[in-house]
């Protein structure tokens, strides 16, 4: 590449640079220091919601549990929470069919403008039939998405404007009728 073209490439290079050094709130020499630091400090919050999962989901879970709805001889748990991630529900979900028998597991999150879920169903809940990758599936098209998995785990995703109570109440139904 030389003359013309190699410059209109430098020119376009520098832009990409200012513009990533302003999102980072960096000076362009600064950059990889920077883009260094938020992984060290991601990687340390990870750490650190991993181990606050471990000490504090037990709690988590058990309050879930306290709070969930008796379907069919089945404890239903819905959650919703978009400040936690995927990986918070799973380890909340693994850790409430763990504690409960009969119990179906529906954890929901937010990305974007897209919804994450996970489910689970317990032993109890699968010897009724209850298939937690069926059930993500289920879900998953109601809300415009995808989902699938195994018997005891599944995961799927939607869009946010199609999930409100109405949905909340056929999820509710799929559970039922699984």
């Amino acid at each position: 590449m030389a003359g013309e073209k190699a410059l209109e490439y430098i020119r376009e290079r520098d832009r990409k640079i200012e513009n990533i050094s302003k999102l980072l709130q960096s000076s362009p020499d600064k950059i990889e220091e920077t883009i260094m630091n938020f992984i060290s400090n991601l990687e340390k919050f990870r750490r650190v919601n991993k181990t606050l999962l471990k000490n504090f989901g037990k709690a988590i879970a058990k309050e879930i549990i306290e709070k969930s709805i008796i379907v069919d001889d089945i404890k239903l748990c819905v959650l919703f929470e978009e400040l936690l991630d995927e990986a918070s529900l799973i380890a909340i979900g693994e850790k409430s069919i763990e504690m409960e028998d009969k119990l179906v597991f529906i954890g929901i999150t937010t990305e974007d403008d897209k919804l994450k879920l996970v489910t689970f169903s317990s032993d109890g809940a699968i010897r009724k039939g209850i298939n937690a990758g069926i059930l993500a599936k289920k879900i998953s098209e109601k809300l415009g998405g995808s989902g699938g998995g195994n018997q005891r785990f599944g995961r799927g995703g939607g869009y946010k404007e199609k999930f409100n109570k109405k949905n909340l109440k056929e999820i509710i139904s799929l559970v039922m009728g699984s």
